[in-house]
């Protein structure tokens, strides 16, 4: 009847919250719907070329609002084995650059006899010298000295002498 009290139950849904990773160059790797308060789930660590996986930017657990989480990464430190070919690295010497920064070749390089003329990036130093590891390449490196024989001119004194020259 009209007259009966009646009790009315809310219908309360939860707020939900869409969580974005995304790896160093803006690419999404994962979104996911978390409810109010609750977490989400990492996707498996991203890779980059020359760079170590260093976390992610902020935390993702206690959702209470849309969020993007961005991947880190650390620049990776490599080797550099320069072989002076029997010459010596004066100063400059290198042994290792890092990743985004990469390194300058030393230029005072020394032997007896002899100029350099660059670093090579093979045994055979064939190709184009090297001077700068540049600042995007990664890994170990190693670069070897190329040298050209110095010259130099000859007079001869014949103090009233001739010379004569074999075939």
């Amino acid at each position: 009847s009209a007259n009966e009290n009646a009790t009315l139950y809310p219908d309360w849904a939860i707020n939900t919250y869409t969580v974005t990773f995304v790896t160093w160059n803006g690419s999404t790797l994962k979104t996911q719907t978390v409810n109010h308060g609750s977490s989400a789930t990492a996707p498996a660590d991203p890779t980059r070329d020359g760079y170590t996986f260093a976390g992610w930017d902020k935390a993702f657990t206690n959702v209470t609002s849309n969020l993007t989480v961005n991947a880190t990464f650390t620049p990776n430190t490599y080797t550099v084995t320069l072989n002076a070919n029997g010459g010596t690295i004066v100063s400059g010497n290198v042994t290792q650059y890092t990743v985004g920064t990469g390194a300058t070749l030393p230029t005072n390089v020394t032997k007896t006899g002899h100029t350099f003329a660059g670093w090579y990036a093979n045994e055979d130093l064939s190709g184009s010298p090297v001077s700068v590891i540049g600042a995007g390449e990664y890994g170990n490196k190693a670069y070897w000295a190329k040298w050209t024989v110095n010259t130099y001119p000859v007079t001869l004194q014949t103090n009233g002498g001739t010379i004569n020259r074999g075939n």
